[in-house]
């Protein structure tokens, strides 16, 4: 480990290919970084041993890796295509598509939420994360 230098890091990510011919190149290589600059830098600040000093004196990943190109762009639904996707649903679960339509609640935090965390007086829907004990309010799009 004390032996890699920035410039072996620099060889090894101009020269990366993944195994698979059909991965990600960009993708894969980030991944392989950021896990090779963890390690590193664990080894780079972590006291190990008995003197308590670190494995080596500086992490050597010192590239600026810019994110790879998103493989896809999300589609945002449109009202009436939320409307009509709660039409197509069971019952009970029309209100929980309505709201992780138009206010963006994930799947966890429509199933969490209790009667108490709607306020149809003031149109608001009060999300809860219990286990933190804070407690945030959204109006409806």
């Amino acid at each position: 480990m004390r032996d890699i230098t920035a410039r072996d890091v620099q060889h090894w990510w101009d020269a990366f290919r993944p195994v698979s011919r059909h991965a990600n190149r960009e993708k894969r290589r980030l991944q392989a970084y950021k896990t090779l600059h963890a390690i590193m830098s664990s080894a780079a600040t972590e006291p190990v041993g008995f003197d308590g000093r670190p494995i080596i004196d500086r992490n050597p990943c010192a590239i600026r890796a810019a994110r790879p190109k998103v493989d896809h762009e999300p589609v945002i639904a449109e009202a009436d295509q939320i409307r009509a996707l709660a039409d197509a649903m069971p019952e009970r679960l029309a209100p929980t598509v309505i709201l992780a339509g138009t206010l963006g609640l994930r799947e966890g935090e429509c199933l969490a939420l209790m009667r108490r965390d709607v306020d149809l007086r003031r149109m608001t829907v009060c999300r809860v994360w219990r286990a933190c004990g804070s407690t945030i309010c959204a109006r409806p799009r």
